[in-house]
């Protein structure tokens, strides 16, 4: 593909996806210094959980970290880097740039993370459901493998059936542009891992709460205040994940 067709394709991605980019990297910044901050707390707080706690938390704020990072200089790379008419050989190699392929990998590792996390406090809840966790694990392997399919530039076909996942790879023809992650195959699968996500958040938040509400009626009266509110902080924070995936599903689906 000539550098002249490929300019006009990063022009038309900076012109339609440039200023949202832009904006979300004083976000994402902001996120980032809370989340360091967060865990710094936790540190100073709790400092007599187990070591395996603690090494989960420090390992979320790595990849955290490794999100943001490479989203900032996915930002450069794209905004500013390949800006300069000196630069202008470098347009096909759009789909090998690092810091893109770090912030979507570190996003699909990090989701799956806590998103096993409150799996194994479902589990733990239900009496050792092993029917719930199965399913919980089977949409979150389902997600972990269709985002991280789009990531690498291959196309997966996804298929579950309750405990199991089935994972097909092809390999997509390189085009030299960017955009070949909007192709019709990878609109499917990027739409499939948000709804795997979606209702693994759902389910989480859902068992959550019936299960800490059964709690509370077998609870002597002076717990039941504080169960109330893990009651609360899971339904809120299934309320906040599950509102996240569907407005990434809908601006996929309108971008896509």
């Amino acid at each position: 593909m000539s550098t002249s067709v490929q300019l006009e394709g990063l022009l038309a991605a900076l012109t339609e996806g440039g200023q949202p980019l832009i904006i979300s990297l004083p976000i994402a910044a902001t996120l980032w210094a809370i989340s360091v901050a967060q865990t710094w707390r936790y540190y100073k707080t709790y400092p007599g959980d187990l070591p395996v706690l603690k090494y989960y938390i420090g390992v979320c704020l790595v990849l955290n970290t490794l999100i943001f990072a490479g989203s900032s200089w996915n930002a450069y790379y794209w905004l500013i880097h390949l800006r300069l008419p000196i630069h202008y050989s470098e347009l096909g190699a759009l789909e090998q740039m690092p810091g893109l392929q770090i912030a979507n990998y570190g996003t699909s590792i990090m989701t799956a993370a806590v998103q096993c996390f409150y799996t194994a406090r479902v589990w733990i809840l239900s009496n050792r459901n092993v029917y719930l966790a199965l399913f919980l694990l089977t949409m979150i392997l389902g997600a972990l493998s269709e985002s991280t399919g789009v990531n690498y530039g291959v196309n997966y076909v996804f298929m579950s059936v309750l405990v199991s996942a089935i994972v097909v790879s092809v390999q997509l023809s390189i085009s030299g542009l960017f955009f070949n992650i909007y192709d019709h195959s990878s609109e499917i699968l990027q739409s499939a891992t948000f709804i795997c996500s979606l209702i693994c958040d759902g389910t989480i938040c859902f068992s959550l709460a019936l299960f800490l509400n059964r709690r509370k009626k077998e609870a002597v009266k002076s717990t039941q205040s504080a169960i109330v509110q893990l009651i609360l902080y899971a339904v809120n924070i299934g309320l906040v994940t599950s509102i996240t995936t569907i407005l990434n599903l809908v601006t996929w689906k309108t971008v896509a």
